[in-house]
């Protein structure tokens, strides 16, 4: 072989395809590669012609070389895989045109590149769960994509997410939306070896449990009792719920595995707040949402005690041995509930509890004690105890009864008094007792007895009267009558013989009367007649008047002299008159 010196140059030729489709990896040329070290790599399927050029001028002239040994090899020939060389026999100094000894090769290095890189994808910064075939993964995800190539080194690395055209990767991207994803990759190498299309797929879930509260038992809104049950659902529609939590009043969160009973909860408002957290750590009380966090936050309040019942009487009543009502008494009902508020009273009258009450309500109008059993329930269903009061129905009015003191006289069915006759009213009533005694004279307004009363006008008169329970029977009205007598009798004073003539005393004159004189004495009386009548002589004892003979007999004016009789009438009633009679006995 001739060694004449020149430079040679090595042309390589390559094809290309450059047509893409969408979510079709790109069409990657083959070709050959100059590594900055110098090191030349070519992609192993590229046939190979060897052309000679005498100049490094890239338009110098060149001679497409001929193997006469082996052309069946050449034109094109073909590299091995790795590494491959070119040679001359010997090296030549350039300037001596003589072999360098000790005899050694020119030797031309190549490196076939017949494999495609490697690519491997990372996903980090986001929890990962595997459920049911599927890969899911959280809040955060990064992709990162490492290609490798053995020989003339990684061009560049590709991806498509979701059916995208490819791309070139550049730098780790996020995915942070939800959904499924298709993460397609590949890498190319410097001479065109494009890598198998690699495929992965998963969820991205970054979307909380939705979690709700509900109550079972006796409750009302967020009003709780000791029976309530609370429970708690959650539910995640891609990764799955992991656990649901609870924390009430500010305590340490527990998980939730069951209904939880508010029996130990004590009575007043308690801050309840529950979450739910997903396979993938999404977590519905870290999304920093007001709205969303308050339905995760829930004020119940717990109430296990019974309303407070009370009764009371409106209308006539009487606290005395008993509770005395009347037939217009109405018993009210009542009770107070915090926070709840009352449901309903319940009551029963002489039995068990059997009636709603609504309205109030009267006891039966029959004598004697009667019981109302209540009691009350509140919204959450607790029950107040049974109470039983004792009421005394009283539904009698009193009597009443009258009484005249003296003087008093009763004749013909009438019934005689005079103005100093002293009038009492008395009642009695067996039950609640009596609260006062009314009366009325001739039609007059009632009055509130008090104390006994006189009637001092004469004539006729009508006494009504009453009395009154304490509470409020009231009697029918009686009725007596009497007559008031307040006028003396009137005196008559008569002699038995005409007078004889007069004489004077103390510058007045009298009458002269014989000796053998006698005096007749008699009172009449309007109403209630004449009792007694009384006589003194010249101021004498007073003596009872029986009749003129009496006088005579005793010859009590007999004797001459002047006489000065006083003559006093009483009637039945101690009404009494007085008359003074003066005159002279004298013999003829």
């Amino acid at each position: 072989m001739n060694r004449t010196k020149f430079n040679l140059t090595v042309l390589f030729l390559t094809f290309f395809a450059a047509s893409m489709f969408a979510q079709q990896p790109l069409q990657h040329e083959k070709r050959w590669y100059v590594a900055p070290d110098s090191t030349f790599y070519i992609n192993w399927e590229l046939p190979i012609y060897l052309r000679l050029a005498t100049s490094p001028d890239p338009n110098a002239p060149t001679h497409l070389l001929q193997s006469k040994t082996s052309p069946q090899y050449s034109n094109p020939m073909y590299f091995e895989k790795g590494y491959n060389t070119i040679r001359s026999p010997w090296r030549i100094d350039p300037k001596t045109r003589q072999v360098i000894l000790p005899k050694t090769d020119v030797v031309f290095d190549i490196y076939a590149d017949a494999d495609a890189p490697v690519t491997r994808a990372t996903y980090k910064e986001a929890p990962r769960f595997y459920k049911g075939g599927t890969l899911y993964y959280g809040k955060g995800l990064v992709v990162s994509l490492k290609s490798k190539d053995a020989l003339s080194g990684v061009e560049k690395t590709y991806y498509s997410v979701n059916g995208e055209n490819f791309k070139e990767y550049t730098k780790n991207f996020e995915l942070d939306k939800e959904g499924e994803y298709s993460v397609k990759y590949y890498a190319a190498d410097n001479v065109g070896n494009a890598e198998k299309v690699k495929e992965d797929k998963f969820v991205v879930d970054v979307t909380a449990p939705k979690s709700t509260l509900e109550l079972s038992g006796d409750f009302k809104g967020n009003k709780i009792s000791p029976r309530t049950k609370i429970i708690l659902s959650s539910t995640d529609d891609l990764s799955g719920v992991k656990h649901t939590y609870y924390s009430i009043d500010g305590q340490p969160a527990k998980i939730y595995t069951k209904p939880i009973s508010a029996a130990f909860l004590s009575d007043g408002e308690h801050s309840f707040i529950f979450y739910a957290i997903d396979n993938v750590n999404n977590n519905n009380m870290d999304d920093n949402n007001l709205d969303n966090t308050l339905t995760l936050k829930k004020n119940l309040i717990s109430d296990s005690k019974a309303p407070e019942t009370s009764i009371k009487i409106n209308g006539d009543y009487y606290k005395g041995k008993y509770e005395y009502v009347s037939e217009r008494s109405k018993v009210e009902l009542s009770a107070t509930d915090k926070p709840s508020g009352v449901l309903a009273i319940q009551y029963g009258i002489d039995r068990t509890i059997n009636t709603t009450y609504s309205e109030p309500f009267a006891l039966p109008n029959k004598k004697g004690i009667h019981t109302v059993n209540y009691n009350a329930l509140d919204e959450l269903n607790n029950t107040a105890k049974v109470k039983t009061h004792f009421y005394y129905m009283d539904n009698v009015a009193p009597t009443t009864g009258i009484t005249y003191k003296y003087p008093q006289f009763f004749n013909r069915d009438t019934l005689f008094i005079n103005k100093n006759t002293k009038i009492k009213l008395f009642a009695g009533d067996y039950e609640s007792g009596v609260q006062k005694i009314e009366y009325s004279i001739d039609g007059g307004n009632f009055q509130t007895y008090d104390k006994e009363f006189n009637i001092p006008s004469e004539g006729y008169h009508t006494i009504k009267f009453r009395s009154t329970d304490r509470v409020n029977n009231v009697e029918n009205e009686k009725t007596s009558n009497c007559l008031v007598d307040n006028n003396a009798p009137n005196i008559y004073v008569n002699f038995s013989i005409e007078s004889i003539g007069t004489d004077t005393k103390d510058g007045q004159k009298y009458n002269i009367y014989p000796t053998y004189t006698q005096l007749y004495i008699g009172a009449t009386d309007r109403y209630s007649g004449t009792e007694k009548i009384y006589y003194s002589i010249n101021g004498g004892p007073k003596q009872l008047y029986i009749s003129a003979r009496d006088i005579a007999q005793r010859k009590l004016i007999a004797k001459e002299g002047f006489y000065t009789i006083t003559v006093t009438a009483v009637d039945k009633l101690g009404n009494e008159s007085k008359k003074e009679v003066k005159f002279f006995i004298k013999r003829k």
